[in-house]
């Protein structure tokens, strides 16, 4: 009878250092399937999209970059009106300057490429009309974010 109560116990003690074990990042990544780091990475991209995305912008005209350290991907998401105009090519071409630059270490240089990658296509896409929209009200600025 005794042996039974020790199960239980021992069961729940395992538990529950298996839970804080899968919190810690380095046993997070190591225990995840690449298909549902993907997923996590998408879901958290498109979650912050629409927290920090077109609602906040007097335009509603919205370029989001997600950056995930830990499983070192990068999402680019943009609102209805910009992927309308942009092509998935154009979108791809962003992201593989990114992925290059970092993979060579030159993490700024890599943003900055990209942003005035995005700069030129906005303006070939909206020549006119991005001259006679005024200044916009959102800060261009990095969130991290646990």
């Amino acid at each position: 009878f005794k042996e039974i109560t020790y199960i239980p116990l021992f069961q729940l003690i395992l538990t529950i250092l298996l839970v804080f074990v899968g919190m810690i990042p380095l046993f997070k990544k190591l225990s995840l399937s690449q298909m549902e780091m993907k997923r996590e990475v998408d879901e958290k991209a498109l979650e912050l999209f629409q927290v920090y995305g077109p609602t906040r912008s007097q335009h509603r005209v919205c370029i989001f970059f997600y950056f995930s350290i830990l499983e070192q991907q990068v999402r680019l998401l943009a609102d209805k009106e910009i992927k309308e105009k942009f092509t998935q090519e154009d979108f791809n071409t962003v992201l593989q300057i990114i992925q290059e630059a970092f993979v060579k270490k030159e993490y700024y240089d890599g943003i900055e490429t990209a942003i005035e990658t995005l700069e030129g296509k906005i303006l070939h896409y909206y020549p006119n009309k991005v001259m006679s929209i005024p200044p916009d009200n959102m800060n261009n600025q990095i969130i991290w974010i646990d």
